[in-house]
Parts: C-alpha cells; structure tokens; sequence
C-alpha cells in the first residue's frame, strides 16, 4: 500500500539541533515523499545546513548536505540538488571528511543549476544517525533570497528499496 505525499511549509526562524550538527534556516521546507511501509526503516532524510556565517556577494560559503539515516541501514546515496544559476555559483563539492565510502560522482550544471551527486556509504556500523555526505562551496553572485532544494529523484537505498522520506530545502538570504 502506497502513502501520500505530504507538503508542510514552516515560515520561522528555526534552530534544531541534529547530532552534533545545528541547522539554521529562514525557510524550512520539508516534504515528505509516497512511501511503501513494508520497506520503512525509520524516516530517512536528506537535509542542508549552512555555515554560521552570514551570507554576502562574492564571498565563498560553505554548505552541508547530510543524512539522517532514521534508524535505517544506508548503503547508498544519491541526491540531485536545484538552485538559481543567476544567484548562486557552485565553486565545488567534496565528500572529503563525509561518510562516502567510494569515489564521490558529481555532475553541476551551472546552465540549468543542478547539482547530482552519488557515492556508497561507510558502514552502517560507522553511520552516525545524521552524517554529511558532502560539502558544497558556493558564491553568491548577488543580493536577494534563493533556495537550494532537495529533487523527488534523490535516493537513499538499502540493496534496491529507496528508504528515503522527507527531503529538507534551504532558504538563503544573501546580503550585499
């Protein structure tokens, strides 16, 4: 049996805390995807956090996007990211200090702004609950509000089941 998809927007200053990292947001926007319960191991999330630093033109910023395994066994990850080309330029992204255990593949197109990324996971022995997968670097190219987002084609898999349940965005606001 099939869930449905569920969209909740929260406009607030959020603060939470997971595992030893901090996620500030403006705009929080979780989605949760249909999902097939007899293969739910938990809510499995893929979730962005910025630095703590504030944002500003032409100024490099770093960006965290992480897992949170909800309880469940990850072997791999995939993610495919959207962003405003005309406000954002992606410097470069490394899984150097993440959880990926093989070769990270990355494809960012600057026309389109997509950013599609993918590796195998350490043991799930080593996976912390919430765990980066990558980092990206970005430069703001000019003032005003953008989002980061999580696409529907993204993946967390177990062997071929796709434990993946919400998809967290990032609102930016970026200062002159």
């Amino acid at each position: 049996m099939k869930g449905t998809a569920l969209i909740t927007l929260i406009m607030v200053a959020v603060v939470s805390v997971y595992g030893s990292y901090a996620v500030e947001q403006n705009l929080v926007a979780k989605r949760s995807l249909s999902f097939d319960p007899s293969v739910r191991a938990g809510s499995a999330r893929l979730l962005l956090r910025k630095g703590p630093a504030g944002i500003r033109v032409g100024t490099a910023t770093s960006i965290s996007l992480l897992i949170d395994n909800g309880g469940g066994r990850i072997e791999q990850a995939s993610a495919l990211l959207s962003y405003d080309p005309a406000i954002l330029h992606i410097d470069n992204v490394t899984s150097a200090g993440t959880i990926c255990s093989s070769q990270l593949t990355q494809k960012i197109d600057p026309v389109l702004g997509s950013i599609q990324v993918s590796c195998s996971l350490a043991s799930a022995a080593t996976l912390a609950q919430v765990s980066p997968l990558v980092a990206l670097t970005i430069t703001p190219l000019q003032a005003g509000s953008t989002l980061i987002t999580t696409q529907q084609k993204s993946r967390l898999t177990q062997g071929d089941r796709n434990l993946l349940q919400n998809l967290g965005d990032l609102s930016l606001v970026i200062s002159p």
